[in-house]
């Protein structure tokens, strides 16, 4: 991540943790890459404060007592690109966190898991019945809340975009032992890409302050029970793919249904437009049929979908795929061209903003082939809302679609090369000259900066 020109910050809550905190953020200072190093301390009566400015780090002060309330504070304390949060007291290796950050190239919310006992070092406080819990818990905020399987909900080592927590972190509200619960609940429902990978698991410096024995962990685990229930009215489920989306070889027999066997000319005609031998990233790639049109033309393909099944089903081809939310997503990966086909309209209101994040990652052009004609646009509503609910790749059910007139007003002062109806008049399909594209941004930001000399 740092090698992409992100910054990180590393927060972890303290209190009373003299004899862990100093260690643990030198740890994770000679990783190298860490920006910053944030202590929030929780009303420490020892050197914690102390201790850990010694060992560079940015201590804050948080009154309001509390795990969780040191936590939160944390969480919104770091402005950084990606925050970690993770504990003062040893427990994690720092060693892992570029793991996590590897992972949260295709996330926006990745965990460690101290549920794999070989993961966990001798004298770590990791009972099997600790493991068994968490792996319960996990599986229960997966069914309820919708997200990727989880083998640990009591985990506090997490790397997230800030971007992502922002859509969260204001929400949470558990201040005692039990917040790493209502962390995950949140992520998951806010419709973050969670992930999640065994670390190891140390032994901890110093006392700890939550669980002093098995009675005392049962209580916590029973707690943690209870929110996962009691949240629900706080945090809906995320958004789960349709029965299109779920299953490929459904969303191919529709699709080509629908397009009453013109389904296949936008891929063609993508194809046409792809040079023999450049890359090409395809933005929303479903089931990579266009992997497979362009395959005779030895194009460097890859792509990217917020469908982890769809993901999944392209790397068993041999594709470079990635699991990406291209909303959230800060840049997309370059290629010579990028593609986006039937997929703009998932992206209303910010469809301009999709684009132009295509054309800053394509060297060449930018290809895109959206519906202009479809059963989502019918009169009848219940026509309309059944096409709904059928597209809803999980990121919601979007009940606008475009024109031919609306796509020709977008792209009317863009570099466009090739624009027109295609599919049986279903699909409208265009070409932006990507470098044309930036040199006339450019332009015209140097012409609204002079402006804004002269009106000075």
């Amino acid at each position: 991540m740092a090698r992409n020109g992100m910054k990180v910050s590393v927060v972890m809550p303290a209190y009373n943790e003299e004899d862990g905190v100093g260690a643990t953020a030198k740890d994770f200072r000679a990783l190298g890459f860490v920006d910053e190093i944030i202590v929030v301390d929780n009303n420490s009566t020892d050197a914690t404060a102390a201790v850990a400015e010694g060992a560079g780090a940015k201590v804050v002060k948080e009154e309001k007592q509390g795990y969780g309330n040191a936590c939160i504070r944390a969480l919104k304390e770091a402005k950084s690109d990606i925050v970690v949060l993770v504990e003062s007291d040893g427990t994690f290796s720092a060693a892992d966190l570029i793991g996590m950050l590897d992972a949260l190239e295709e996330a926006d919310f990745v965990s460690g898991s101290r549920t794999f006992p070989a993961m966990n070092e001798s004298g770590a406080d990791m009972s099997w019945y600790k493991v068994a819990g968490n792996r319960i818990l996990g599986k229960l905020v997966s069914w309820l809340y919708g997200c990727e399987p989880l083998t640990d909900i009591g985990s506090t080592f997490v790397a997230v975009r800030r971007k992502s927590l922002e859509r969260f972190v204001d929400k949470l509200h558990i201040g005692d032992s039990s917040f790493s619960s209502e962390m995950y609940v949140a992520a998951a429902s806010s419709g973050a890409i969670t992930a999640q990978m065994p670390v190891r698991y140390r032994h901890r410096i110093g006392k700890s302050k939550l669980s002093s024995g098995h009675l005392s962990s049962l209580k916590i685990g029973f707690k943690h029970l209870k929110h996962v229930f009691a949240l629900r009215k706080i945090y809906p489920k995320a958004g789960r793919p349709s029965f299109y989306y779920r299953h490929p070889f459904v969303f191919r027999a529709i699709s080509k249904l629908m397009y009453a066997g013109s389904y296949l000319e936008k891929f063609r005609k993508a194809s046409d437009v792809l040079e023999e031998g450049a890359s090409a990233l395809d933005v929303c790639c479903a089931d990579a049929t266009l992997f497979d049109i362009a395959k005779g033309k030895r194009i460097k393909y890859a792509g990217v979908d917020v469908n982890a099944r769809f993901v999944r089903l392209a790397k068993k081809k041999g594709i470079d795929a990635r699991r990406m939310n291209v909303e959230t997503a800060d840049a997309l990966p370059e290629a010579d061209y990028v593609v986006m086909l039937s997929s703009l309209y998932q992206f209303i209101p910010r469809h301009e903003e999709i684009i132009d994040k295509m054309v800053a990652a394509a060297r060449k052009k930018v290809v895109v082939s959206e519906p202009v004609k479809n059963l989502a646009s019918s009169r009848n509503r219940i026509i309309a809302s059944a096409a709904g609910r059928l597209s809803d790749p999980g990121t919601g059910i979007k009940t606008h679609r475009f024109d031919e007139n609306a796509l020709k007003e977008m792209i009317k002062d863009r570099s466009v090369t090739d624009s027109g109806i295609i599919c049986g008049g279903k699909e409208f399909f265009f070409v932006i000259d990507a470098a044309a594209e930036k040199a006339r941004a450019s332009r015209k930001a140097l012409s609204d900066n002079a402006d804004s000399r002269f009106d000075a």
